[in-house]
């Protein structure tokens, strides 16, 4: 999948052959989450809420639901790339902001992630190039979890 990189953000839009419940509940459910995501995931995907959300190989990163409108968007800020997120001040959070909408034969999803501006200047170009490779690589395992129903194979050092 084509990310498309600006000075703050990543972007990738694509149209699935799936319904718009079943891309919406890829972004809001545990079932969902863990099928093409992260290996393993705690949250109960409100505003507010934590989303514990575990790699294999990368170990643990916690995020916060920032944004859920029905059906249309859901959003969360985490601390992008690899290495030891805890450590991080809560300043440098990224936001994922995904948005679905029903086009004709399935479901258009756009994903952008935008703030690597408040990104540590000595960690940027890092996060920004670990981000890019993961998320081209979640936006094909999207698509296979939407289309195929074929759950993640396994870390994105796959």
């Amino acid at each position: 999948m084509e990310i498309t990189k600006t000075s703050d953000a990543l972007s990738s839009e694509l149209v699935v052959k799936a319904p718009l419940e079943k891309a919406w509940a890829a972004f809001t459910t545990k079932e969902g989450w863990e099928s093409w995501f992260s290996d393993k995931v705690t949250s109960d995907f409100q505003v507010g809420s934590p989303l514990v959300m575990y790699f294999e190989g990368y170990g643990e990163n916690t995020g916060t639901v920032v944004e859920r409108e029905e059906h249309k968007s859901f959003a969360y800020q985490w601390h992008p790339g690899e290495g030891d997120w805890e450590s991080r001040p809560v300043e440098e959070k990224t936001t994922v902001r995904f948005t679905i909408e029903p086009v004709d034969g399935g479901t258009k999803i756009t994903m952008v992630e935008s703030g690597f501006s408040k990104v540590l200047e000595t960690r940027r170009p890092k996060a920004f190039e670990d981000n890019t490779g993961g998320w081209s690589y979640m936006m094909k395992q999207i698509v296979r979890w939407l289309e195929d129903d074929v759950r993640q194979s396994g870390s994105i050092k796959d």
